[in-house]
């Protein structure tokens, strides 16, 4: 259990705080928290399953109040906040007052719960329990602070991470691009939300783009820079020559051999700016189409969409059902004239799962009077948006992945689409 009514600046103040200490509203959080703790062990000592139970209260730091302690002296130790209650063990020596510091919680907390523990400890703690000292006994505070500050090479060796189908993943889910046509020149923008100078196999992160109506032409390439610790990687790109419609790009891995690792595509026709044109856009391709309604998808549902989820394979009709739950599975290439999954219900979530292929698929979908949620699985993988109106996921059977995941709000008339980074 945590709290955490302390930790903010000033404090929290809930329903059950009073005013003891005036106007010092952190005081008074502090003491509010105090007396639930208490209640709360109190009511635990009361109960039949207490003489086999042990308490531990830890803090995790002081106070970060920036002028609760300006009273404190300068000189004063404040410390971190232990206490265990009805412990398995007596201490070796209870009168003895012990220097320890959060290390050695470890092995303390098991051995109040009766772990015996051979040696007495435990990675850098001690067992406060024991006669064993513990490393601030030893060496003192100012040793063990130096010592910790130190480079490790075994550490810096585990922090070289290589590149595994987990890190492709999570590149995969943080990578993504977008456009923009508001300058003179076209631009798109790609993003990878990771920073991979830590990466001992990876050179960077590469664009390379080209004119689809023209594959066997000039390909492009740029490097991503480093962007910030919070952006990762990022670029910005004039699109020349090209328009955004017949725009094809990728964004891929570069290891230091050379070869490259897939990890996030731009298609142009994917990109158009109403539903109808996106709808449009899918038919006769080699795509998996995967949609799930949120919240409220049908009231401005209109028969042009309609039609075209019609032609998509749909034989239910989302137009009228206020906040009900829709799941889609369909073959836009139109080989199939029946869709591959299709649910429809007015309460409660629909889930529906299956294989197509190599493609393995999960979806959920609810409106806003019950659990209000779209998810799409792809391989394990959620990729909806999960926002209100029509989530869409299509996947690339040609390329075998999944290549764009957006959202059109079609609670409001204009349809407004938002994509997952």
């Amino acid at each position: 259990m945590l709290t955490v009514d302390t930790h903010f600046e000033d404090g929290y103040v809930c329903d059950l705080c009073g005013e003891e200490f005036g106007d010092d509203q952190y005081a008074n959080v502090f003491a509010c928290s105090s007396r639930q703790v208490t209640a709360f062990v109190r009511w635990i000592q009361q109960q039949d399953f207490y003489h086999n139970t042990t308490i531990v209260l830890a803090g995790d730091h002081p106070t970060m109040d920036a002028d609760f302690c300006d009273d404190v002296p300068a000189d004063y130790a404040r410390r971190v906040y232990t206490a265990v209650i009805n412990a398995a063990p007596q201490a070796h020596s209870p009168q003895k007052a012990r220097e320890f510091s959060t290390f050695d919680l470890f092995p303390t907390t098991l051995a109040a719960l009766g772990v015996q523990i051979p040696g007495e400890r435990l990675g850098l703690g001690t067992n406060l329990y024991s006669d064993q000292e513990t490393l601030l006994e030893r060496f003192g505070v100012k040793e063990c602070s130096g010592r910790m500050g130190k480079r490790s090479e075994f550490l810096e060796e585990l922090a070289r991470i290589h590149v595994t189908d987990e890190l492709v993943r999570l590149l995969s889910d943080r990578a993504s691009f977008t456009l923009s046509e508001e300058s003179e020149l076209p631009e798109f923008h790609a993003q990878a939300k990771y920073d991979c100078r830590r990466v001992e196999e990876i050179r960077g992160i590469e664009v390379e783009y080209w004119n689809a109506q023209k594959p066997e032409g000039k390909h492009r390439h740029a490097m991503l820079s480093r962007y910030s610790a919070e952006f990762g990687h990022y670029a910005d790109l004039t699109v020349r020559k090209i328009p955004l419609r017949d725009l094809e790009a990728v964004m891929q891995i570069v290891l230091k051999d050379g070869s490259t690792i897939p990890i996030c595509a731009l298609h142009g026709k994917m990109h158009t700016g109403s539903l109808t044109d996106y709808l449009s856009a899918l038919q006769g391709q080699d795509y998996l189409v995967m949609i799930a309604a949120k919240d409220d998808a049908a009231t401005s549902l209109d028969d042009e969409t309609a039609a075209l989820l019609q032609q998509l394979g749909a034989r239910m009709d989302l137009r009228g059902r206020f906040r009900a739950g829709y799941v889609l599975v369909a073959d836009a290439s139109g080989r199939r004239t029946t869709p591959i999954r299709e649910a429809l219900s007015d309460h409660g979530t629909l889930h529906v799962s299956g294989r197509v292929d190599n493609v393995s698929y999960e979806i959920k979908s609810s409106g806003f009077a019950d659990a209000n949620v779209a998810m799409i699985r792809v391989n394990g993988v959620n990729r909806a948006v999960n926002t209100r109106g029509l989530n869409i996921v299509v996947y690339d059977r040609t390329l075998d992945r999944v290549i764009d995941s957006i959202c059109f709000d079609t609670f409001d008339p204009e349809h407004p689409g938002h994509r997952k980074n």
